[in-house]
């Protein structure tokens, strides 16, 4: 059986397919390799919704960050439960186990979560509650 290849590479091209779905990105478009060969799909830094079928390209901490903000301004200090609805609202197919891990990484005085651009701009007021710093 020959695994070298053009067979090597479309299996590699579906794996990643098949990865990349499961992770809700979408496979889009064409991309080039180095040497000029043109490959057929390549990952894009978009979500799928599952439900829907619509695409996304806002990253999670910046729809935390919009309704956070929204939040703020509205009531002041909020539920996680609140933040998240508010997050799923403007993108359904954000889980809250994508959304939650981000609210950690934007919380000063949180435990540990993925590194947003826009720093720590959420305080952790008590257990389940958090406003925007400063």
């Amino acid at each position: 059986m020959n695994h070298g290849g053009a067979d090597e590479s479309l299996g590699a091209i579906a794996r990643q397919t098949v990865l990349a779905w499961s992770c809700g990105l979408a496979i889009v478009g064409s991309v080039e390799s180095d040497d000029g060969e043109r490959l057929p799909g390549s990952l894009a830094r978009t979500r799928v919704g599952w439900d829907t079928g619509e695409v996304t390209e806002t990253p999670t901490w910046e729809l935390v960050l919009d309704a956070a903000r929204e939040l703020h301004a509205r009531v002041g200090e909020f539920r996680l439960d609140e933040l998240i609805r508010q997050v799923q609202a403007a993108d359904p197919a954000r889980g809250r186990g994508t959304i939650q891990p981000t609210v950690q990484g934007m919380t000063v005085n949180a435990g540990t979560g993925p590194l947003s651009p826009c720093g720590k701009p959420l305080y952790r007021v008590r257990r389940g509650y958090y406003t925007l710093v400063g």
